[in-house]
């Protein structure tokens, strides 16, 4: 799967609680838990949700979509578990088939990926033979998103919350889905679209909330401080005109 998953923190704060809600498009109701420096994902009790911000920046909401969200009920797997490249690739295969008849499904899916696990339950796909990877442009490194995590009380987002797999499972995979024969027609489809289509393309906002809140107070400071030394500037230039006027006065 690559490079292991570093044991990190989150960096999710108090104070970017009612952003997450509205990034995640979460009920009023519900109940964000900020994890403790010593909390991680895997520890997440089973009667919460452990979320990550990657998603929301990609467009999906706290209920996530069809396809991800069969994705997570099949293989008994919490939306924390999922990477960015299965994030991804999932929503450029939606966008794509949106005008299909029938939505883009979980058996396609599997037809063209397999599931990839790590020590730790993270899960992600690689492109299974024959096939050359659906979408292209999906490994590029987020390492920011390790530690943009948190947890949401299961109960608090409705009906919602029924479906979604509370805590961490990491006991193996579900069940094996049945490939259908007919399930690779379709993916022909797909790899007759120009690669520019099949390929991710980050959204222009894909900038977690801390480091937009750090970019904005740099910027805040930088704007004083500068401001503040153009002021003193025109102090001194104000002063020596005086200087020059009071001296020219004198000798006349």
């Amino acid at each position: 799967m690559g490079k292991a998953i570093k044991d990190v923190s989150s960096s999710v704060t108090a104070q970017e609680i009612d952003e997450l809600k509205r990034l995640g498009n979460f009920p009023e109701g519900a109940q964000i838990i900020v994890p403790s420096q010593t909390c991680r994902p895997e520890s997440c009790p089973e009667d919460y949700i452990c979320y990550y911000e990657h998603p929301f920046l990609l467009g999906y909401n706290y209920n996530f979509s069809p396809l991800t969200r069969s994705f997570m009920e099949v293989l008994h797997l919490s939306p924390g578990q999922l990477m960015p490249a299965l994030w991804k690739t999932c929503s450029v295969l939606e966008t794509l088939t949106n005008t299909w008849h029938h939505p883009f499904s979980l058996n396609e899916l599997l037809t063209a990926y397999s599931v990839r696990k790590s020590a730790k339950g993270f899960i992600t796909l690689r492109a299974k033979a024959p096939y050359p990877p659906l979408i292209d442009g999906t490994i590029a490194s987020d390492y920011i998103w390790k530690t943009r995590y948190f947890f949401v009380v299961k109960d608090s987002i409705g009906e919602a919350g029924n479906s979604l797999v509370g805590g961490w499972f990491n006991q193996g995979l579900g069940p094996i889905i049945f490939q259908k024969p007919e399930q690779a027609e379709r993916l022909a489809d797909l790899f007759n679209l120009p690669i520019e289509e099949r390929t991710y393309v980050a959204p222009a906002e894909i900038i977690p909330l801390e480091s937009k809140i750090f970019s904005r107070t740099n910027s805040m400071s930088s704007a004083q401080a500068k401001s503040s030394t153009l002021s003193d500037e025109d102090a001194m230039d104000r002063l020596k005109n005086r200087k020059r006027s009071a001296a020219s006065s004198g000798h006349s």
